[in-house]
């Protein structure tokens, strides 16, 4: 299935199921092996594993030291006895299941979560529930057999989650099994649940925790505010008795929503969130101690190349009353300035699968172009290779 098939018939639509039928497909997102390297080699606190049984926690004494971290064995036994460890954001300690994370994150421009279930045969980890935010789930051993329901809320928003009280998933829509390489899409408000197969299983689902039209709308509404002194007056006095004055007040929320829709903060407020997004970005510089370590190694004719999964941008940088003859670099919250002239150089060293310093075009000379790199290498913005990579 391509991205953008996904993107219009299922993203936020309805679930999917992918059965490849290549149990080896996830193996480089997430092993039994790595999980097992966690576990027993990795100081984790309570709040990094759950163990959860049909829904029901196992109490945190029962599987932690006396200093309050997992015990690798009382956990193991628990799992024995039929208890699902549920390890939480585990991407940011696996760095290939935070690889997948960054290249979704950039696609979809959103955060990501991921939550890895490790569950016994013949088990049930979580009851019948639904989630608030949208889940892919990767199954990398074992299988598990899931079944989708009716359910009663699409999209829910945070506000909405789940209630074991007096809960209706409604009928069975769906019922599929996933085995290793498979994967599923679940639009959030799904309910689901899901029981292991005759062997252990293992797998992940990444939570995607997206921006929502009401978030940027109250955004919006908030810079509006802020400049309309109509929306911040109060309500007619003796409106909660004169049923005249609330009928007046439906007509005035429908004049204050179309001078909100014609108002000129929107645009900016848009650009705000998608700043916002590419700020927020943690860097990825493996290697750039060893590259600060022999700065010496950097010159003309020097192989190097942008930062895979960087999200960047290059725009005007613009004073309080004027364009300044500047642009900058924005990339993972930093910002570098540059005069304008050099800004197709620039475009072409962050859009080039990798060159050598001096081959750029440009304004810039070889020697000036040897500044400019070593300039976006000391930001984590370019990398040092020593061989061009092989072709995807």
């Amino acid at each position: 299935m391509s991205p953008a098939e996904f993107l219009e018939r299922h993203y936020e639509r309805r679930h999917v199921v992918i059965q490849r039928g290549q149990a080896e497909y996830f193996s480089d997102v997430l092993s039994l092996a790595d999980t097992d390297a966690v576990l027993t080699r990795q100081v984790l606190a309570d709040t990094d594993v759950q163990l959860v049984k049909t829904g029901g926690l196992a109490a945190s004494e029962s599987f932690t030291t006396v200093h309050g971290d997992i015990d690798p064995v009382r956990a193991l036994q628990l799992f024995r006895r039929g208890y699902t460890l549920v390890f939480r954001s585990l991407n940011r300690r696996l760095p290939k299941l935070q690889a997948l994370c960054r290249s979704l994150e950039n696609d979809l421009n959103c955060d990501m979560q991921t939550n890895v279930y490790l569950t016994p045969p013949g088990s049930q980890g979580g009851r019948t529930h639904f989630d608030t935010h949208d889940v892919l789930v990767l199954q990398c051993q074992g299988t598990k057999r899931w079944r989708i329901y009716a359910g009663p809320v699409a999209l829910p928003l945070p506000s909405q989650a789940f209630r074991s009280t007096d809960f209706d998933p409604g009928p069975v829509i769906d019922e599929f099994e996933l085995g290793p390489g498979d994967v599923a899409y679940l639009p959030r408000g799904t309910v689901h649940d899901a029981v292991c197969g005759d062997d252990l299983s293992l797998h992940v689902t990444a939570g995607l925790l997206t921006y929502r039209w009401i978030d940027l709308l109250q955004e919006v509404l908030l810079a509006e505010t802020l400049r309309d002194p109509e929306l911040r007056r109060s309500l007619p006095p003796g409106y909660a008795l004169d049923a005249t004055a609330r009928k007046h007040m439906v007509e005035r929320c429908r004049v204050l929503l179309q001078n909100i829709a014609d108002g000129t903060t929107a645009p900016a407020v848009v650009e705000r969130f998608a700043t916002g997004f590419r700020a927020s970005r943690q860097p990825e510089a493996d290697g750039q101690l060893l590259q600060e370590a022999s700065p010496a190694s950097v010159d003309i004719g020097t192989l190097v190349a942008v930062r895979s999964r960087l999200l960047w941008s290059i725009t005007a940088s613009v004073s309080e009353t004027h364009a300044d003859n500047r642009i900058r670099l924005q990339a993972h919250g930093t910002e570098i300035i540059f005069p304008a002239d050099i800004e197709p150089t620039l475009r072409e060293a962050m859009t080039r699968p990798h060159f050598k310093i001096g081959e750029l075009s440009g304004s810039l000379d070889p020697a000036g172009q040897l500044v400019l790199v070593r300039r976006l290498l000391s930001e984590g913005v370019l990398r040092i290779l020593k061989e061009p990579p092989e072709p995807p």
